[in-house]
């Protein structure tokens, strides 16, 4: 392996692992130090003399998810492990180091990091069969030294299971040291948590809709249980209801998308980057749970452990990003939405500024909405009787106390 950055004291030296882009050298890469912690390098500067990098830790199976495409090579890096990237100034020439910073990635600004649509494609290096006796040895060596509170970590409890398990925990800022929560939160943030993972999983299994309920197939697949509550902060283990005998995998992509979820927290294009592909029915949910939480006034945490994954996935939703977390999913529902195309008959239509709606209906659909801004104009020589081809938008909201979805339409083509 090809050597590079000589003289960073506090990781030592690292070889490279895996380039994966080149122009006039390596630009972009995995590299590996000497003690055996991966990194993701990407050169974002170069002054003839001198060049810039930016190395983001990695796991071996984050490192995994982004060279086959799983985490974008953005969210590889807005989404460090641990919030913190090395920021590197190597000589173009020595490859030492000048000057290093261990620093936020907060501080870091995205024109200098891959689009949010850049992905890998690269083949998986990780070996697929593992014996059941190696899988049972570990388990077994570490389960003593590694219980929690008189809990398994969620990983080695999903090795163990071969479910799919998921730790949340909640405290409210109003009762620091007392691990308690208003039982009507907890109801309502256990409810809208099902909720989360039931349209996640009509993404991953179907397609992601606002319209029509969640077929009742996917939810008997995402179904959790509610294992054990566990002290500290008020928490409790969940378990999905199937288990993976067979190694099947296909609950993973499910409960891992809405751990990525939770990790983007309040980074707003990576968040839209991953509801872009959970869909609307998600991202109502979501922003629902953020509602009741934000009304409990309550941080909250989630782990998940999945069957074939050796490290769980972790995030944290502290009660003071709530607000500013809830003001981007509102301006998201904006833009992660759907539209409904329909051929049918106009039976009304109201051009008054103030309250300027339509109502076209045809044989499957009867929408009577409002009209969008930049439609207005097109409501002008309209005919009631006529037939239209119009285009809805349609958002999904879910209201917070019940849980019940309510779905609203706005026309923004009419021909």
């Amino acid at each position: 392996m090809t050597a590079m950055f000589n003289t960073v004291t506090e990781i030592g030296n690292l070889t490279i692992d895996e380039v994966f882009g080149y122009y006039d050298g390596p630009r972009l890469f995995s590299c590996r130090s000497g003690d055996g912690n991966y990194y993701i390098a990407i050169h974002v500067d170069d002054d003839g003399d001198n060049e810039v990098w930016l190395l983001a830790p990695v796991s071996t199976r984050r490192l995994e998810e982004v060279r086959t495409g799983r985490i974008s090579l953005h969210g590889a890096f807005r989404l460090v492990e641990g919030g913190r990237v090395w920021n590197l100034l190597v000589s173009s020439d020595a490859r030492d180091v000048l000057r290093y910073d261990f620093m936020s990635v907060d501080s870091v600004g995205d024109e200098i990091l891959p689009s949010p649509n850049a992905r890998l494609a690269l083949e998986s290096r990780v070996e697929a069969v593992v014996s059941t006796n190696t899988i049972w040895s570990a388990i077994d060596s570490i389960a003593q030294e590694a219980i929690q509170g008189g809990r398994l970590p969620t990983s080695i409890q999903a090795l163990k299971s071969l479910r799919h398990v998921v730790d949340i925990s909640l405290s409210n800022v109003n009762y620091p040291k007392l691990p308690a929560i208003h039982i009507d939160a907890l109801g309502r943030s256990l409810t809208r948590l099902q909720s989360l993972f039931d349209a996640a999983g009509q993404a991953f299994f179907d397609r992601p809709t606002a319209r029509g309920a969640v077929p009742s197939r996917i939810k008997d697949q995402t179904r959790l249980l509610a294992i054990h509550p566990f002290p500290g902060s008020f928490g409790i283990r969940l378990e999905s209801d199937n288990n993976d005998l067979f190694g099947s995998d296909t609950l993973t992509p499910v409960f891992e998308s809405v751990a990525l979820l939770f990790q983007a927290g309040d980074n707003e294009a990576y968040l839209l980057e991953v509801l872009d592909k959970l869909g609307p029915r998600t991202a109502a949910h979501y922003r629902s749970l953020a509602r009741i939480l934000a009304s409990a006034r309550a941080n909250f945490t989630i782990e998940v452990g999945v069957p074939n994954r050796a490290q769980s996935v972790s995030a944290t939703l502290p009660y003071d990003r709530l607000s500013n977390l809830i003001n981007i999913l509102e301006r998201q529902s904006e833009k992660v939405v759907e539209t409904l195309t329909i051929a049918g008959e106009l039976i009304g239509v109201e051009t008054d500024p103030i309250k300027r709606r339509v109502h076209i209906k045809s044989v499957e659909h009867d929408i009577n909405c409002g009209v969008a801004d930049n439609c207005a104009h097109k409501l002008m020589g309209l005919t009631i009787g006529g037939i239209y081809e119009a285009t809805f938008s349609v958002r999904i909201d879910v209201i917070d106390i019940s849980g019940e979805e309510k779905v609203t339409y706005k026309l923004i083509d009419i021909n």
